[in-house]
């Protein structure tokens, strides 16, 4: 192996042999890229062709239930547009869904996020 003088491998003709430059886009898709990719693509492609429904927007869709559908504002959009901390953001969260998810689970939760934050920025909430 041989290098230029700032230490680059340079690298000869005969050291290429294994690096095979597609002759087309095809063949490099096909014998280049991985094979689960292909087929996503492919399959979007079908979709497409179709007329299926093209996949939506993040904040139009919502993984582990509904509970956020019917607000105008959905608290994670809430939250980021008012650059809340992760905390309170929590809080907003649970008391926002807690009659629509988890009920009384989600209360606490609530009441435990609020004391971490009075303990991290010492605050008394018994007095």
């Amino acid at each position: 192996m041989t290098r230029d003088e700032y230490g680059d491998m340079i690298i000869g003709k005969s050291e290429v042999s294994s690096f095979v430059l597609a002759d087309d886009f095809e063949d490099f898709m096909q014998t280049k890229v991985n094979p689960p990719i292909l087929e996503a693509v492919e399959a979007y492609r079908l979709a497409e062709e179709e007329g299926m429904k093209k996949p939506v927007h993040p904040m139009d869709t919502q993984v582990g239930g509904d509970h956020y559908k019917d607000y105008v504002i959905q608290p994670l959009e809430f939250i980021t547009k008012n650059n809340i901390p992760f905390i309170e953001g929590n809080i907003i969260k649970y008391i926002t869904r807690w009659k629509d998810k988890n009920g009384v689970e989600d209360l606490k939760k609530v009441i435990h996020y609020t004391q971490l934050l009075a303990q991290l920025e010492g605050l008394n909430l018994d007095g």
